[in-house]
């Protein structure tokens, strides 16, 4: 959104060395009608992030014991009807300039400076300094920001005006500098097309174009600033590699643009120091002769963490999944392979609900999980089928491209287009082909495209070092989209012994020092090699894990985790009237069960007694 009302109203909530709680709620088509997220029409999509929205709104206030008062800044009755919680906190509403005045300036006492619309950020640094607030006036006069030039910057982006603001709230909660650059006008696939193409001219020995062409891109926007002068940089970006071009100069790290800026500073904050648990997971198919998994599992042991290893024949796409989604955890380490995947590219004739017919062109792909303990009639384990469609074309027009815009396609079409497809008397032709921008996790049986729902539970927000191939692109917007709060990956095919040596080196460090200067220390095993730079950051400077108390007292946490995780889904299960939704609320319930008896019996029998346990063992055979 431009309108800057947002920004008057943070400037009277914000304070210096203080981040001020400021979320945002997507726009949406509709009010919410009902509860179901899978229910297709064309406000499936709205209605989904409505609900998703009221859920983590819900969880952040909780976690954060309420507050004295709840805005609401220019969210119209379609948004406000998604938000279950209004009736119990003293809500403040907001919908233009004098709401400011009338209902927050009694509250604030603040002056106010006077900021001309291109300014408003640099305005803010200035009014938080002073303790002020800023009014809008095109007639202001122009205002410069002293910076420091030492400690922390910020740089961002100006993508969007309210990413943009989380930014600028970001970096005057911790003093830092802030300098906003230029957008890119494209997708962030681009950059991956790019590094995709400075590669192959790298493994054929021809000149690197599209590395320099890569350079001028973000060196245009970052020209002329003196990293040198700070302690480490924060970049807002769509995705540009910043760290691989200013050459990790300085200690970088990411926050994604587009995947809640906000819900990610706030959970590295929060996560700091709350709900920290002391579990991890180690995934590895052995597919490698010489790989870092036992001495990183070795190291988290040693630091009190129960470890779960999902090794060789375990390192399953169904485990993978699972165990991520469901277990309380604190770090997950991947070592596998990462390339791209194979898939075919259709094209196919559609007809949508207006009987208009469609030329739809796409990459398709299939994941593949057995569902664990589940079997037909016939004793055949059950498998889970998960469709993946990449859409390229609609008659003829490339999406995400201005000539496809143009055609003003109604956005009812396209759910039950994606879900419908493939229809084989449909199709015009299919090319089995590599696909593009789809990377995904090898496991010991199928893959896995890290399509997450939710992780660790849903009740802690992980650091994740995805030590495999192409990693810092599709599947880390999926993990850091549903909440991780730091994650590793590396920007092309990584050599096995620099991934081997790093990943040592970092958790050498990983309990003393923050992620950050652990992740720079092991740079050192890249840096003289055509690795150089490959690993990418997206986190914050301060995120660090602390030892845990014992290996005890974390399976003790884990199984306290699992039962709560039962309890939620049971809660699920009996508000839910929608019969696939329950078959897989009902997996969730058996996998944490078995779980806790297969592995935590006697940390159960501790914490529930003796006479609970049978009981939770007589509700496991009803739940069979």
């Amino acid at each position: 959104m431009e309108d800057p009302l947002s920004a008057v109203v943070y400037s009277h909530i914000n304070s210096p060395n203080h981040y001020s709680l400021i979320f945002g709620f997507s726009s949406v088509s509709i009010g919410k009608d009902c509860d179901d997220i899978n229910q297709r029409d064309e406000h499936q999509i709205s209605r989904s992030s409505g609900i998703k929205s009221n859920i983590n709104f819900g969880n952040t206030l909780s976690r954060i014991g309420g507050c004295d008062y709840l805005i609401l800044v220019g969210l119209t009755d379609y948004q406000k009807s998604f938000l279950t919680f209004l009736e119990e906190y003293n809500v403040i509403e907001i919908n233009n300039l004098e709401d400011v005045d009338t209902f927050l300036h009694p509250i604030s006492f603040r002056e106010s400076i006077p900021c001309r619309p291109d300014q408003i950020f640099t305005g803010l640094q200035i009014a938080s300094n002073l303790q002020m607030a800023i009014t809008i006036d095109d007639d202001a006069e122009h205002i410069e920001v002293v910076t420091n030039n030492k400690g922390g910057l910020i740089i961002v982006e100006n993508n969007y005006f309210f990413e943009t603001l989380v930014a600028t709230n970001y970096a005057i909660s911790i003093n830092a500098d802030l300098i906003i650059i230029e957008s890119y006008d494209f997708h962030e696939k681009e950059f991956l097309k790019t590094i995709e193409a400075w590669r192959e001219e790298v493994k054929v020995g021809s000149e690197q174009i599209s590395l320099q062409e890569l350079k001028g891109l973000i060196y245009n926007r970052i020209d002329g600033i003196q990293f040198q002068n700070y302690d480490f940089v924060t970049f807002f970006t769509i995705g540009a590699p910043y760290s691989l071009i200013i050459d990790n100069v300085i200690p970088c790290t990411h926050i994604g643009l587009k995947l809640n800026p906000d819900f990610f500073i706030f959970n590295n904050i929060f996560f700091q120091d709350n709900f920290n648990i002391g579990s991890g997971i180690v995934f590895s198919p052995r597919f490698f002769s010489s790989e870092e998994t036992d001495y990183v599992i070795n190291k988290l042991t040693q630091n009190n963490y129960y470890v779960n290893a999902l090794i060789e024949n375990q390192a399953s796409s169904t485990n993978l999944d699972y165990y991520v989604k469901e277990l309380p955890f604190n770090i997950l380490h991947l070592c596998t392979h990462g390339n791209q995947s194979k898939g075919s590219l259709i094209i196919e004739k559609y007809t949508d609900e207006y009987g208009n017919e469609h030329i739809f062109e796409y990459n398709l792909l299939f994941s593949l999980m057995p569902e664990p303990g589940m079997y037909n009639e016939n004793g055949e384990p059950l498998i889970k089928v998960l469709k993946l469609v990449y859409p390229k074309k609609l008659n003829g027009y490339a999406f995400r491209t201005k000539e496809f815009k143009d055609q003003n396609y109604p956005s009812s079409i396209f759910p039950k287009m994606f879900s419908t497809v493939p229809v084989n008397e449909n199709e015009i032709s299919r090319q089995e082909v590599i696909v593009e921008n789809a990377h995904g996790i090898e496991c010991h049986s199928f893959s896995h495209f890290a399509k997450f729902s939710h992780l660790s539970a849903n009740q802690h927000s992980p650091f994740i070092f995805n030590n495999i191939c192409w990693s810092a692109y599709e599947i880390k917007d999926h993990l850091l989209a549903v909440r991780a709060r730091g994650y590793i990956g590396t920007l092309w095919a990584v050599n096995n012994d620099v991934a081997v040596k790093t990943a040592e080196t970092f958790y050498d460090s990983f309990f003393e020092k923050t992620v950050l200067s652990s992740l720079q220390d092991s740079l050192v095993h890249s840096k003289a090699t055509n690795n150089r730079n490959i690993y990418m950051y997206y986190g914050l400077h301060f995120t660090s894990f602390n030892k845990a108390k014992s290996v005890e007292s974390s399976k003790d946490d884990i199984v306290k985790g699992l039962l709560t995780n039962i309890s939620s889904w049971k809660t699920n299960y009996d508000g839910c009237e929608n019969t696939n939704t329950r078959y897989n609320i009902l997996a969730q319930i058996r996998w944490n069960q078995q779980m806790i008896l297969k592995y935590f019996r006697k940390e159960l029998l501790k914490l529930i007694g003796k006479k609970a346990l049978i009981d939770f063992l007589k509700l496991r055979v009803r739940n069979s």
